[in-house]
């Protein structure tokens, strides 16, 4: 099996760039729109990459949305991302979108504490429900947050009425086997404890989403956390691939966001 072309949704995505480049545009865009005011790189600890945004919507907060954007934990940043706050602002929903370092600085494990450290801060002045979002790593970030090792001391626990990843990755191994992984440096032992496949999850909802059109890897990583967890419901948007799913988060009356609005 060819491992790096399994996951490799780049090449197999034509034109990801004018994708990418959409999103930096929009958001920029978003954060320009006089209708939204957002406070940006909020800090959450010490690194210059743990820093948040934060959208307050018009009160009285009906409680808050939690994103968390991908990038194999080695690229991106959360100003690419702003303009998915708002469907859950019109709804009345305060919106975090949430920074964190790569792994040019730091490892995967400590990337999901700088995750757990954003989601304790935010929380603290978010009402509730909170509903956790994470695209790509960012769907593995949520996710291990819910895991039993993590939510088991996690104040913001309570507060947590769901999860949502759309294209997410839950069963390291395989990263072991990428030529990117010389980036990444996830080993077997960190590869296992950073599995969220591996633990038990908070009793709450979670929303598995993957696209029609995605690579079969991401695919059977979101059915195989599907079938690992009881309370994992698998979904599966059409004609989306693993840059396009994110667009399903700005149609208001998408089932993903009927989901979380109305969970």
């Amino acid at each position: 099996m060819d491992w790096d072309a399994a996951y490799d949704n780049r090449a197999a995505v034509p034109g990801f760039e004018d994708i990418l480049a959409h999103w930096e545009r929009a958001a920029k865009f978003f954060r320009h729109d006089a209708n939204f005011i957002g406070r940006f790189d909020l800090p959450y600890g010490d690194h210059p990459r743990e820093r948040y945004d934060l959208y307050k919507a018009f009160p009285p907060a009906r409680g808050g949305v939690i994103f968390v954007h991908g990038g194999y934990w080695r690229a991106l940043d959360k100003s690419m991302f702003t303009h998915l706050a708002a469907v859950y602002l019109t709804q009345g929903y305060d919106v975090a979108i949430v920074g964190y370092p790569l792994v040019d600085t730091t490892r995967v494990p400590d990337i999901t504490k700088s995750v757990t450290k954003a989601i304790e801060t935010i929380a603290k002045d978010m009402l509730d429900p909170i509903h956790l979002v994470g695209h790509s790593v960012g769907g593995h970030l949520v996710a291990r947050q819910i895991c039993s090792d993590i939510a088991e001391g996690l104040n913001a626990a309570r507060k947590i009425k769901s999860v949502t990843t759309l294209s997410g990755i839950f069963d390291l191994e395989p990263i072991t086997k990428l030529q990117i992984n010389e980036d990444i440096k996830l080993d077997q032992n960190s590869a296992k404890s950073e599995s969220p496949i591996n633990y038990a999850p908070l009793d709450i909802l979670v929303n598995v989403w993957v696209g029609e059109d995605e690579l079969q890897a991401f695919y059977d990583q979101s059915q195989l956390l599907a079938k690992t967890w009881d309370n994992a419901q698998l979904y599966v948007a059409p004609s989306r691939n693993h840059f396009t799913i994110l667009d399903i988060l700005r149609e208001p009356k998408s089932e993903v966001n009927l989901q979380i609005l109305n969970a």
